[in-house]
């Protein structure tokens, strides 16, 4: 019976930590991951760029200021025109856009159209992903305070 109630209170005490604990620290890993990701995407989308010789571009989709979700996009001689799936960003993760509008872009060269800059916060910890114009170098930075 001591046994028992020995594992009861530690579950009960992990139960409370996790709930209180948990959610921040999925959402930090959460946010590294969001950023890594970007900016792979972002590195695909210049590359695929360059091989085909189509501008390509990352399309983001933003809703009450955040980004929602976002997708590579090829733009042809017939319009633009989806490369791959929708990919949502977690609701645990806040990723906000730097660019003259929702379309990042690679020219054919694989340069970028303009500087471009994400930031993704989670709760604790903050990163920033920034694409260079003139040579389309891509650079992820954490800016936690």
């Amino acid at each position: 019976m001591e046994l028992l109630a020995v594992v009861t209170i530690i579950g009960i005490f992990a139960a409370v930590l996790t709930s209180r604990v948990g959610r921040s620290v999925f959402a930090d890993f959460g946010s590294g991951a969001v950023a890594r990701e970007l900016s792979l995407d972002l590195l695909t989308c210049q590359r695929a760029a360059i091989a085909t010789g189509d501008n390509h571009f990352l399309r983001f989709v933003v809703g009450g200021g955040n980004v929602a979700s976002y997708r590579m996009m090829r733009t042809t001689a017939s319009g633009d025109v989806a490369v791959d799936a929708i990919k949502p960003i977690s609701d645990d993760v806040t990723v906000a856009i730097t660019a003259p509008t929702n379309d990042m872009t690679f020219r054919f060269e694989g340069q970028a159209d303009a500087a471009y800059q994400i930031d993704i916060a989670g709760q604790n910890r903050s990163y920033r992903v920034s694409v260079v114009p003139i040579n389309g170098a891509i650079q992820v930075t954490e800016t936690t305070p």
